[in-house]
């Protein structure tokens, strides 16, 4: 029983990252068409954020984003209205670039991304 502990803590990690390969390769994301699809696999693109502003909003969008597995290449954030005017709109693009082993986003992972 010993031995067979030790030969599995031994053999786990390599048997593990090998399953995972496998599975890699045999579902591998494909890039939404709504960002390009397959011919432009693996670049940047635009994140595009409308919407009232509140204080905190950035640092919420920039946590959200960086926690779906974007790194923000380049932002541009602009807040429209008055001093004097209660409402106030955010018109935010960012430039992304998805990371991770599987660097793509699909129809489904985006969907999940716009709410």
């Amino acid at each position: 029983v010993t031995w067979g502990l030790v030969w599995a803590l031994i053999l786990a990690p390599f048997l593990f990252r090998w399953a995972l390969g496998v599975y890699a390769r045999s579902a591998p994301v494909l890039r939404a068409s709504l960002i390009g699809g397959g011919e432009h696999s693996g670049e940047d693109f635009a994140v595009k954020i409308k919407g009232d502003h509140h204080t905190g909003l950035l640092h919420e969008v920039l946590e959200t984003l960086h926690s779906e597995g974007l790194d923000i290449v380049e932002a541009h954030a602009a807040v429209t209205g008055g001093q004097r005017s209660a409402a106030h709109e955010d018109a935010d693009i960012f430039i992304v670039r998805p990371r991770g082993a599987q660097k793509d986003f699909d129809d489904e992972k985006l969907m999940q991304l716009r709410r």
